[in-house]
């Protein structure tokens, strides 16, 4: 758990910037991901900047890994959780807080065949928007989102919504950038 917010561990009366409620473990298989303790549907996970050359050059590395994340949802019509930001510090570090909000269901990587079934017109058109986005990288070049795989991906809904759908789910900033002039010269980054 963050060291700002291992409260009660540590004894501590009053909540730690930027939340003013203690985070507590979301239940998931993730040693980073966090939920708001009054407020279970919001996860919480922390992105420390890189800031290998400036703090301004690891804040934009992070816009623009968030930009790649808009764009799928944007152009492409894939369903992300809302993003949330707040800039914050852990363990001396300074970086950004990312707020989402919880969806409910299953992970497509372990989903039973019944549940893809189901809903195999909305995976499939998903599928669809991921191809046409990969192929348009290709053909353009510029930044893109590399995590692809089904671990990523969960068939589900928020706590408001009452219908089953994919969700794009894994939304840290990473991006590599593609130069179709130039393939193999690929770079990433963290923010």
């Amino acid at each position: 758990m963050p060291e700002a917010h291992r409260m009660k561990e540590e004894n501590q009366t009053k909540d730690i910037a930027p939340f003013r409620e203690s985070l507590t473990e979301a239940g998931l298989n993730s040693q980073d991901i966090y939920a708001l303790k009054k407020n279970p549907d919001l996860l919480v996970r922390f992105y420390p900047f890189d800031f290998k050359d400036s703090p301004a050059a690891g804040l934009e590395k992070f816009r623009r890994g968030m930009r790649v994340l808009e764009e799928l949802r944007d152009q492409y019509g894939i369903a992300i959780p809302r993003l949330r930001h707040v800039a914050g510090s852990e363990n001396g570090e300074k970086g950004v807080y990312t707020v989402v909000d919880r969806i409910y269901g299953e992970n497509l990587k372990e989903a039973p065949a019944e549940l893809l079934e189901q809903g195999h017109r909305a995976l499939d058109q998903m599928f669809e928007r991921f191809a046409r986005y990969y192929s348009d990288v290709y053909r353009n070049g510029g930044d893109y989102w590399y995590e692809f795989g089904l671990k990523q991906i969960m068939y589900g809904h928020r706590k408001e919504e009452t219908a089953d759908r994919p969700y794009l789910v894994d939304v840290d900033p990473l991006y590599q950038t593609y130069d179709p002039q130039n393939p193999r010269q690929g770079y990433g980054s963290m923010a």
